[in-house]
C-alpha cells in the first residue's frame, strides 16, 4: 500500500492541498486519492477524490487538489481503479515505471528472501512545515533511491534560489524520512511557477592518502538524466478553490 504519513497542518480552519503523482495508466484505468476521515472517503476508493491527469512531455502526470478541514495529521493512498468495474482496484506499493533498476530491490525476492537492509535509519520527526505567507505555497519533494550507498545522500538542484540555481556546490539536502525514501520542503511564490528541477546523489569521500602523505575528505556530484523535471501550479478547472497550501510531489526513483 502506498500510504503517505501527511503532514502538520497550519492552524487555519480549512487547508488547500495539492497531490501530485507520476503514473502511468493503461486505456480504461483512473487514479483515485481516499484516506483517514469521512472527507477522505474512510479508505474507501468509492468514496475517494477522482484524479486529473495531463502530459508532461513523455510523463503521465495525475493531480488532485483538496480543500480539507484543519486537522494535525492527513493518511491517505492512491488506487487505480478500472472504468465499469466497481470492484477492480489496484493500490500500488511504488509509483514509478518498473523499467527502474533499483525496483527490483524493492520486490519480496530481495527485502524477504535475501533480506537486503541498509543499516537502521534513525528515527526523524518531520519538522511541521513554515507557515506559508499569502502568495506562497509550500512545496514538498518527494523521492526514493534504493541504490544508494552508507556514504551517499539526496540532494536537488533546481531553477529556484532555494535549489541553488543550478550550481551544484549549493544544492538543497533532502533528508532521509523513511528507508529509503528522501524528502524536502520549499516555500515558492506563485510568481516562480512553473520551475524546473533534478535530483543528485552525493557522495563523499574519505581521504585516500598513499604512503603517509596528508589528504582531505572530497565530494563527488551525479545528477538525475534525462530532462529536469517541473513543478506547475494546478490546471485550469481546480483553481476555483485557489491555490494550494502545500504541495506534494511523489516523484518515485532517482533516474
Amino acid at each position: 500500500m502506498s500510504e503517505a504519513q501527511g503532514f502538520q497542518a497550519m492552524g487555519s480552519k480549512r487547508i488547500n492541498l495539492h497531490l501530485r503523482v507520476p503514473f502511468f495508466t493503461t486505456w480504461g484505468q483512473n487514479l483515485v486519492v481516499c484516506g483517514a476521515g469521512a472527507m477522505m472517503g474512510n479508505w474507501d476508493p468509492k468514496r475517494g477524490h477522482p484524479m486529473h491527469c495531463h502530459h508532461e512531455k513523455d510523463v503521465l502526470v495525475w493531480e488532485a487538489l483538496l480543500t480539507l478541514p484543519w486537522q494535525a495529521q492527513f493518511s491517505y493512498k492512491y488506487v487505480v481503479v478500472e472504468d465499469g468495474d466497481d470492484d477492480s482496484k489496484k493500490v500500488l506499493d511504488t509509483w514509478v515505471d518498473r523499467s527502474y533498476p533499483g525496483s527490483i530491490l524493492t520486490t519480496s525476492a530481495f527485502t524477504k528472501v535475501l533480506k537486503i537492509t541498509r543499516p537502521a535509519l534513525k528515527r526523524v520527526v518531520r519538522k511541521p512545515p513554515a507557515n506559508p505567507i499569502l502568495g506562497e505555497v509550500i512545496v514538498r519533494l518527494r523521492i526514493a533511491d534504493y541504490m544508494l550507498g552508507t556514504n551517499e545522500s539526496l540532494c536537488v538542484s533546481g531553477s529556484l534560489p532555494h535549489l541553488g540555481a543550478w550550481q551544484v556546490d549549493q544544492m538543497m539536502p533532502l533528508t532521509e524520512v523513511e528507508n529509503r525514501w528522501w524528502e524536502g520542503e520549499i516555500s515558492v511564490p506563485y510568481t516562480q511557477f512553473p520551475f524546473t528541477f533534478k535530483y543528485a546523489v552525493k557522495a563523499h569521500h574519505p581521504p585516500h592518502i598513499p604512503n603517509g602523505g596528508i589528504g582531505g575528505d572530497s565530494e563527488s556530484v551525479l545528477l538525475e538524466v534525462g530532462e529536469p523535471r517541473m513543478v506547475s501550479l494546478p490546471l485550469s478547472g481546480g483553481l476555483s478553490m485557489g491555490a494550494p497550501s502545500i504541495m506534494v510531489c511523489h516523484d518515485g526513483f532517482f533516474r
